[in-house]
């Protein structure tokens, strides 16, 4: 009966490639729901702060 090693932990075994993948996928997917949305909030937020110096000057 051949004698059976641990794999390396130098190298990642599948499951962990697999979860590292999925994992990125899922941040990449995040970030690309995240951003516009935020995006916009800083848009809104600049019209807001554009809107109250226009009263300050008044």
């Amino acid at each position: 009966m051949p004698q059976t090693h641990p794999p390396s932990p130098s190298y990642p075994t599948f499951d962990q490639l697999r979860s590292r993948r999925l994992a990125e996928r899922r941040d990449v997917a995040i970030a690309a729901a995240v951003v516009p949305a935020f995006n916009d909030e800083i848009r809104e937020f600049g019209r807001t702060a554009l809107k109250w110096e226009a009263v300050k000057m008044v």
